[in-house]
């Protein structure tokens, strides 16, 4: 009974490990992929990114980073019990798709001709920030279209701002 009880604590513990080398190895590629897109020339824009969209997006990675440094280091220090790792590596995964969401719907969003947006998704809602002169009834449909279809959520989930 207690080698049964030994074999699926080591079942889930390497189940663990991998999941927690999967997230490393996703956000490496994440990094690594963003660093060549920095390098890569880009297509000249009309008018440079406005600052209060910058400073969003700034504010958005750096708060991703932040919370998926700390539960992979809780993931890996150790020192949680199986219940309190479990907890960490599936909000670190949904943090990663949501990230991915954000940059996805972004992407989207630019190819449709929104080239300034920031989306912020959390807790299976999107805000998508957009320079002011485009809130109008006939982007605010274009672009809740767009999210509902790239993000999955429901209309009622999806938040249009405009920010000057």
């Amino acid at each position: 009974m207690k080698e049964a009880k030994k074999k699926a604590d080591a079942g889930r513990w390497m189940r663990m490990v991998v999941l927690a080398a999967l997230v490393m190895v996703a956000l490496i590629m994440w990094r690594s992929l963003g660093k060549q897109e920095h390098t890569q020339p880009s297509a000249p824009t009309a008018t440079p990114m406005p600052a209060a969209q910058k400073n969003e997006r700034e504010k958005r990675e750096n708060a991703f980073e932040k919370n998926t440094a700390a539960l992979q280091a809780l993931l890996e220090s150790g020192a949680a019990d199986q219940a309190t790792q479990e907890m960490a590596a599936q909000k670190l995964a949904m943090l990663i798709e949501e990230h991915h969401n954000e940059i996805g719907l972004e992407n989207a969003l630019r190819e449709a001709g929104y080239e300034d947006t920031v989306v912020i998704v959390q807790n299976k809602a999107v805000t998508v920030m957009l320079a002011e002169e485009l809130l109008n009834e006939e982007n605010s449909t274009r672009i809740l279209t767009l999210c509902v279809a790239h993000c999955g959520v429901g209309a009622e989930n999806v938040r249009i701002m405009g920010k000057k």
